[in-house]
């Protein structure tokens, strides 16, 4: 199993390898459970569980890259139910991940359902028209310059704004 010890996300893969010599980075531990004990998946299920990331987020040190040192993984305590109800563990966990995968889905399908029915029901209640008429006209952006940079002296108003508006109410 893998556990990444820097950063600030808790996460953690159970891997299923041919071989048993594995070379990881310095910014993984490599855990292997006792098997007769625990399963690989439901120690990465429980480290991602919210009792493991409020436990780690406590003990993680430095300010830039956080690091989880190896004594603060050894002092988790987690509950150690038999083999089979950690399997229905991992099971109904992975069903309920899947379940929210497949609503994800849906709610996309639909929004797109959805958008595709307006704009084929906006078609259907009038005429259509181009958006544009010719060639589409983008405005032209220029950066402001100073009176300074133009060599114009940029006169100014002797009136205040308040006098203007008078100005424009009385005529």
């Amino acid at each position: 199993m893998l556990f990444p010890n820097r950063g600030t996300r808790t996460t953690a893969i159970a891997w299923q390898l041919e071989s048993p010599r594995v070379l990881a980075g310095a910014q993984f531990f490599v855990l292997r459970p006792d098997l007769t004990r625990i399963l690989p998946e439901f120690l990465a299920w429980f480290i991602r569980s919210e009792k493991a990331v409020r436990h780690f987020e406590g003990r993680r040190k430095g300010t830039y890259v956080q690091i989880i040192q190896r004594g603060d993984l050894a002092e988790l305590e987690m509950p150690l139910p038999s083999l089979v109800i950690q399997q229905r563990i991992v099971d109904v966990a992975h069903l309920a991940l899947t379940e929210r995968l497949l609503a994800e889905r849906l709610a996309l399908l639909k929004s797109k359902l959805t958008t595709g029915q307006l704009v084929e029901a906006a078609l259907e209640c009038g005429a259509s028209a181009p958006l544009f008429l010719g060639q589409p006209r983008l405005p032209v952006v220029r950066e402001p310059r100073l009176a300074s940079q133009s060599g114009t002296n940029v006169p100014h108003s002797k009136q205040s704004p308040t006098a203007f508006h008078r100005e424009e109410s009385q005529t």
